[in-house]
């Protein structure tokens, strides 16, 4: 399971908002607006970002804001922004999801017991988020998860949790206090085919 985490105080980052007051901090700041420029990622630096430029900007602003760019870093998994991503804060729990959807490849990959029904995943996990298949799955019910809908094309932000109708199929329901027996489960790491 998923442990509590904050950013120095910071419960949640809306990154809506976030991108936002950084604009109008950066029509303010040349600093700040001669380093970062927005795209359909969102915000992104236009140049490489090191140890002496980090610190610049880090001097030049609030540390709030600069805890939300690091923040934002982080959520994002924008390269550009890489560097600030090594300074010490940690992702909320309310941030974990578009973490993860920007971020599949932090997730490892999910081998134990599982399979579809109605839609959802049946796990035998305790986890808050599954990789299955190159797929992001979040817990809605315990050992059920449903895919959390992401766009790689984009920046991910403030996704829904995926919503678990219990009567789609009430055999999951019985399912959920106990634990999952899957007879046989071929797990396949790659794409190689065998000829008998």
């Amino acid at each position: 399971m998923n442990t509590p985490i904050t950013v120095n105080g910071l419960d949640n980052l809306d990154i809506s908002k976030f991108l936002i007051d950084f604009n109008k901090l950066a029509l303010k700041n040349p600093k700040v607006q001669n380093l970062f420029y927005f795209s359909n990622r969102g915000l992104e630096a236009n140049q490489v970002v090191g140890e002496f430029t980090a610190r610049d900007i880090k001097n030049s602003i609030s540390e709030r804001d600069f805890d939300n760019l690091v923040l934002y870093s982080k959520l994002s998994g924008n390269e550009s922004l890489s560097y600030f991503t090594n300074f010490n804060n940690d992702i909320s729990p309310e941030n974990m999801r578009d973490y993860y959807a920007n971020n599949l490849s932090q997730l490892p990959a999910f081998y134990g017991k599982y399979y579809n029904r109605g839609g959802y995943v049946v796990a035998d996990s305790n986890l808050d988020y599954l990789k299955i298949k190159n797929g992001l799955y979040e817990r809605v019910a315990p050992n059920v998860y449903a895919e959390v809908q992401r766009n790689s094309r984009y920046l991910n932000y403030n996704l829904s949790k995926p919503t678990y109708d219990n009567s789609v199929d009430p055999q999951i329901q019985g399912q959920q206090s106990q634990r999952i027996r899957v007879r046989k489960m071929n797990n396949i790491n790659d794409e190689t085919i065998e000829f008998c």
